[in-house]
């Protein structure tokens, strides 16, 4: 499996619906090929599509308790312009006690302008449901 979620990610032209269908798959086997695709996919602005980051927050996580990768993840996750997205999916990820603690210190780092403005975005969305 992991063989071909590497030949998705190496097509000049890759099937994105695939490769998350393929780290969805892979979130049930070994770790270590689980990170390697998570980080990889991470590396790329190509492959980060909302599809496959929808896949990693939903079944292949674990990778993000590292807090390198945490970070790449919200910030691939910002870089797609789909606030609600983000919102959401950081609150479902924070959710999970493994990762509280490595994203809700992201909350008060700057470490790129675009995961910046959505943290704000999402403290403010946070802030306006807790007034309503």
């Amino acid at each position: 499996m992991r063989e071909l979620a590497q030949f998705e990610c190496e097509s000049d032209d890759p099937d994105l619906f695939l490769l998350a269908a393929y780290t969805r798959a892979l979130s049930g086997g070994k770790p270590e090929q689980l990170e390697s695709l998570v980080t990889e996919i991470l590396a790329s602005a190509r492959l980060s599509h909302q599809e496959v980051l929808i896949a990693i927050a939903g079944r292949a996580w674990q990778p993000l308790t590292t807090p390198a990768l945490a970070e790449k993840f919200l910030v691939r996750l910002a870089q797609t312009g789909n606030q609600g997205l983000f919102n959401q999916l950081f609150a479902d990820l924070v959710m999970m006690p493994s990762l509280r603690l490595v994203l809700l210190p992201l909350l008060h780092s700057s470490p790129s302008p675009e995961l910046a403005s959505a943290l704000v975005a999402l403290q403010q969305a946070a802030t306006q449901g807790k007034t309503h």
